[in-house]
């Protein structure tokens, strides 16, 4: 088998067991990237598309979200070779989104690609779930918020493939099925600040359609609420507690009325008063990274010792546990603004197929929902697998997209001949 043959194989093997190791995931991450600059030297440009124009604006809203980074860390006197986690999964994001640009732009589609990933994503959907089970939730990969967040942009790039008609049935049922197997693990996680996710995941099955216009089917939305209110109603209500609803509740209830911030909640609400109060100290290029850590690493210490207690959790964390809060406290409004483009540069990339692909616009607007939703309680890119995974999400659009694009060509070509 010549390595035309293999890597393709290897490549769509590393994908199934991504949600498995990180080191498998950047492995993957490593070989598309490498493969995009294969493309580009021995493939002269292709004609220029809609899927093209979106993997240039990511990869123009990366260069900013990169640069600024880069800026506050040169400003806050870093060490050259020990850039902070910031500069670090800021880099990731580029040049992933280099590659993505690389393979729109130099990549012949092979319109069989789709399915295989489609089948790829369905059986990751499968492995994360297995490990979910195998494994404790503080042994997940990388981290259980950056794990379930990676999981469940995952499901943003299978759902509305298996929603859409012109796949067969059976196989459609199939990657549904898998879809519900991710979600399960998304919800074994316990990661409460991935379940936002599933509202979005509500939403495109509630306005799937042939077309993938904007109209939405109200009995659908008000099915699916039903069904993960009740979910979540009888698991909280369980002795174990397995989706960690209740526990949220009980430590809200605790810090607001006992002020007891030793819990992850009550941390975390510490964390975003510190935050909010370091911001308005400094709020154009914020603190730098190392005072944030001393202060995180010293907060409530001037206090009396009963009260220096309540905040010996939110003494041990590491950042916030709010991206937006994270990056505005390190980096002011310069840093915060490379962070939202990272939201804002997907958002832009959608738009791009506005007209010619709403599938792969519906994806990445899956892949910003989750990303913006999930930083409202975790860093996650002070994570490199969440990073690595950000960028194969889009990428893998990239390449659908192409694909997709070939594919609606040949049926046009097709239908004009008949």
């Amino acid at each position: 088998m010549t390595l035309t043959g293999v890597l393709p194989m290897l490549a769509w093997i590393l994908l199934v067991l991504s949600p498995t190791q990180t080191k498998l995931a950047g492995l993957l991450w490593v070989i598309l990237c490498f493969w995009a600059v294969a493309l580009a030297l021995r493939h002269p440009p292709q004609a220029s598309t809609p899927t093209r124009l979106a993997a240039l604006r990511w990869l123009a809203a990366c260069c900013i979200t990169l640069g600024t980074w880069f800026v506050m860390s040169v400003y806050w006197n870093e060490p050259c070779c020990t850039l902070s986690a910031d500069v670090g999964s800021g880099l990731r994001l580029w040049l992933g989104a280099l590659a993505a640009y690389l393979w729109a732009r130099h990549w012949a589609p092979l319109p069989e690609w789709k399915n295989r990933i489609n089948h790829g994503l369905a059986l990751a959907c499968i492995s994360s779930l297995l490990i979910a089970i195998v494994m404790d939730r503080g042994n997940l990969p990388s981290y259980p918020i950056p794990w379930s967040a990676a999981v469940a942009m995952v499901l943003c790039l299978l759902l509305p493939q298996a929603l859409d008609a012109p796949h067969g049935a059976w196989q459609r049922r199939g990657w549904l099925l898998c879809c519900g197997l991710g979600l399960a693990a998304v919800f074994l996680s316990q990661s409460r600040g991935s379940y936002l996710a599933i509202g979005w995941l509500i939403y495109v099955w509630g306005s799937s359609s042939q077309s993938w216009n904007t109209r939405i089917t109200p009995v659908r939305i008000a099915a699916g609420c039903a069904l993960v209110t009740i979910v979540m109603a009888l698991t909280s209500a369980l002795p174990s507690d397995p989706l960690r609803i209740r526990e949220g509740w009980n430590d809200w209830n605790a810090s607001r009325h006992e002020e007891s911030m030793n819990t992850s909640l009550g941390a975390r609400l510490a964390l975003y008063e510190l935050a909010l109060k370091t911001i308005g100290e400094s709020p154009w290029v914020g603190v730098g990274a190392r005072e944030r850590l001393h202060r995180i690493h010293t907060l409530g210490q001037d206090l009396p010792p009963q009260e220096a207690r309540k905040l010996a959790h939110a003494r041990e964390q590491g950042h916030v546990h709010n991206a937006y809060l994270h990056s505005a406290m390190d980096g002011g409004m310069i840093s915060l603004t490379g962070f939202l483009m990272s939201i804002g540069g997907l958002l832009y990339a959608a738009q791009a197929w506005k007209k010619t692909n709403p599938l792969a616009r519906r994806q990445m607007l899956g892949v910003a929902f989750v990303h913006a939703s999930a930083s409202l309680s975790n860093v996650n890119l002070a994570h490199n697998y969440y990073a690595v995974m950000l960028s194969l999400c889009v990428t893998l659009i990239v390449i659908q997209s192409q694909s997709q694009g070939l594919s609606d060509c040949t049926v046009s070509l097709r239908e004009s001949a008949q």
